[in-house]
């Protein structure tokens, strides 16, 4: 069990429970909840027996930027690929992407911000795109 608290930094939020399987046993909402619901897991007896179990902290942000297609046409509206905290992708507008900024990490964010900043310098934004980020632009986030 990954429990060692030298190699695990005691912070505050949540932390996930996960076994050598990839069962997902949810996120505590301490350090201490979650180890002691990983000792109680190993203890337990089950068939089968739970192998290495890992607590690992949870992101603070709840998607992580894969990739898009921001200023490729002006024909259709760009698309943004996310993965949530779980590993399961996700597909997001402009308008959402920059309405919930703060659940994106923040590299990935910026990234969508230059491509948006590029790619209207050049013209090349959807007009619903365009509209999305001039909305975001007056209240002083770029």
């Amino acid at each position: 069990m990954n429990t060692d608290s030298r190699n695990i930094p005691q912070t505050s939020g949540r932390w996930r429970v996960t076994d050598a399987s990839g069962t997902d046993y949810g996120t505590f909402p301490s350090y201490s909840k979650a180890t002691r619901f990983a000792y109680a897991l190993a203890d337990a007896d089950r068939s089968p027996e739970v192998g290495c179990i890992d607590i690992r902290p949870v992101e603070p942000f709840l998607f992580r930027y894969l990739g898009d297609d921001i200023g490729l046409s002006r024909r259709v509206p760009a698309t943004i690929i996310l993965r949530d905290d779980r590993g399961h992708h996700t597909e997001a507008s402009v308008t959402d992407a920059l309405e919930f900024d703060k659940l994106i990490d923040v590299g990935g964010f910026a990234r969508i911000v230059a491509a948006l900043a590029f790619a209207d310098s050049v013209g090349n934004l959807h007009p619903s795109d365009a509209g999305a980020w001039e909305r975001l632009r007056p209240m002083g986030a770029v």
